[in-house]
């Protein structure tokens, strides 16, 4: 933070805008993942009103921080999932499919735009898919999809 004013009040402003955005990129990741580790602790001690508390926090702040579809879906699917939210799984299994390709939106965002970022290569974005789709499949995780047809559609693309 002082870096970023010492550029501010010697006029360097590419290099002020440049560490605020790193700050800001930087505390989306701490604050993500405290919220996470709050609502594991929940889901542990199976309080689910809490744990729902906490993903709802979790999309204000991606959605705050710019960071895309894809982090706001995945925030929620854990719990949909555990709850057995069929129609709620699915759309957030969808949405994450979707929004593969924008998985690294957020490196377009005002919020970051004197930042540079690496371009996420496309067999990534097709490893990951294909991973997602395997991950769905678990009949263990999301056996109680088994026979809803969306479902079955959605895992078998």
């Amino acid at each position: 933070m002082k870096q970023g004013a010492i550029y501010e009040k010697t006029n360097q402003r590419e290099k002020a805008y440049k560490v605020y955005e790193e700050l800001l990129f930087s505390f989306y990741q701490i604050l993500s993942l405290t919220l996470h580790h709050l609502y594991l602790l929940t889901m542990e001690e199976k309080n689910y009103l809490l744990a729902e508390f906490f993903v709802k926090k979790q999309e204000c702040l991606v959605s705050l921080f710019e960071m895309g579809n894809y982090h706001k879906a995945a925030a929620g699917l854990e719990l949909s999932t555990v709850l057995q939210y069929e129609e709620t799984v699915l759309d957030l299994m969808e949405e994450m499919l979707s929004s593969l390709n924008d998985l690294t939106g957020f490196s377009h965002s005002l919020l970051y735009q004197h930042l540079s970022f690496n371009e996420t290569a496309p067999t990534f974005r097709e490893q990951l898919r294909k991973q997602l789709l395997q991950c769905f499949g678990d009949e263990a995780t999301y056996g109680f999809l088994k026979g809803n047809s969306r479902y079955e559609k959605l895992i078998k693309v």
